[in-house]
């Protein structure tokens, strides 16, 4: 019998309490509608789905991504990114502005796997924006099939030891997260062949910025050296 790696065994079991998470869910839901409203349901509901949520979000992370892959407009796919956050954006009055060029290109990429980077990032900036902050989000053409897209917000800013753990699974400093956000955004980047970095100072706000191409041709998939490049391989085939 082949030996199960960390990674495999974690999504096995974590997909047995998925399962049996589903069916706890759905039995709270159906005694809600015959009970009505009630605080300890509403209580044990909120929670379940919040492992529920946890315990996806780890399965996303321990296997490798189905991309539907199309071409998209980033600026729409952050505007309806921007429509699921707008509650915490009104209610932290929080100013959201969007620069990116007229030609800014269309890229390859899953659709809602992107939507669900952008949100993860916008609510983080939105997080940790003061009242009343700015929010900008912008992207250019860097040439050579690569785009670089970028988010800044103006809250507390990182200090180093922070942004080096970032991404690890289960690193969080917002109470009541669970540390897969970013590690989730990491994942879909760099199944997209990108690169995502932080820039941050104590006081001084946070940018993340992405970097990837616009189409997956320009790539060699199984090549680390030059995964993140953006020359065109195909000329060599």
């Amino acid at each position: 019998m082949a030996k199960l790696s960390i990674e495999e065994g974690l999504s096995v079991v974590v997909h047995e309490i998925k399962n049996s998470l589903a069916g706890i869910l759905m039995g709270l839901q159906m005694l809600k509608s015959e009970v009505g409203e009630n605080e300890l349901l509403e209580n044990l509901l909120e929670e379940v789905e919040r492992l529920f949520a946890l315990t996806r979000d780890t399965i996303t992370l321990s296997l490798p991504l189905d991309l539907e892959l199309k071409e998209n407009s980033i600026p729409e796919i952050i505007r309806g990114s921007v429509e699921v956050v707008k509650p915490e954006i009104e209610e932290r009055n929080v100013t959201i502005t969007l620069k990116f060029p007229d030609d800014f290109p269309p890229v390859l990429c899953d659709a809602e796997k992107m939507k669900s980077v952008f949100i993860n990032l916008i609510s983080n900036a939105v997080h940790y924006s003061p009242d009343g902050g700015k929010i900008c989000l912008g992207g250019e053409y860097l040439g050579n099939n690569m785009v670089r897209i970028w988010i800044k917000d103006e809250g507390p800013g990182m200090k180093q030891n922070e942004l080096d753990a970032i991404f690890r699974k289960f690193y969080t400093k917002r109470q009541g997260g669970m540390g897969v956000g970013l590690a989730l955004v990491h994942k879909v980047v760099y199944e997209h062949f990108g690169v995502i970095d932080v820039e941050s100072e104590p006081g001084k706000g946070t940018r993340f910025i992405i970097t990837m191409p616009t189409d997956f041709h320009f790539v060699e998939r199984r090549s680390g050296r030059d995964r993140r490049s953006g020359q065109d391989r195909r000329k060599r085939r």
